[in-house]
């Protein structure tokens, strides 16, 4: 058996690459939403190619499942925004109490709280979901779709599904 030859292959296979949509892990042949290559996915690609595994797939967001990598999108931006926030809080709190209950100022405390900060960013990335290429930030590349509403406990509804209070006859006098 020749296992170089198997190997050659394999990698051959695997320079070429396909157009994968990254919700429905399908091959798609719609190549409008491509997903743009950033940091995390550049990361992944480097260790999955040091290990010999990588596919090398070109990823894209097919129509189909275009309103569920929104509604991902939106959630992952609205996680790493909530992480970042708490991590900007608790580390005020430690350099904050240090300062107040010694009365002094310590660059240790400053370094373990810029610590936290970047731990509690990093843990938003379990849940990363890439931008598009071509929009901003990572938001949808079509104004005309716009970003899930938050579910209203009170009326029971999301936002545009509550019907409008009515308006008042207005009195002829």
């Amino acid at each position: 058996m020749d296992f170089g030859a198997k190997t050659q292959q394999t990698q051959a296979f695997d320079l070429e690459g396909k157009n994968v949509c990254i919700i429905c892990q399908q091959q798609t042949s719609y190549l409008k939403h491509k997903v743009a290559e950033d940091f995390v996915i550049k990361a992944i690609r480097a260790v999955k190619t040091a290990l010999r595994v990588a596919r090398n797939n070109q990823l894209y967001v097919c129509d189909k499942c275009f309103e569920a990598y929104q509604k991902k999108r939106w959630g992952f931006e609205q996680k790493f925004v909530m992480y970042g926030a708490v991590g900007v809080i608790i580390a005020a709190v430690i350099i904050g109490s240090n300062l107040f209950l010694r009365g002094r100022f310590d660059l240790y405390q400053v370094f373990v709280g810029l610590i936290l900060i970047v731990f509690f960013c990093a843990l938003s990335l379990t849940n990363h979901v890439p931008g598009l290429e071509g929009a901003q930030g990572g938001a949808s590349p079509s104004p005309s779709l716009s970003r899930p509403q938050p579910f209203s406990p009170v009326l029971g509804k999301r936002p545009q599904e509550a019907k409008k209070p009515a308006v008042a006859a207005k009195r002829k006098r």
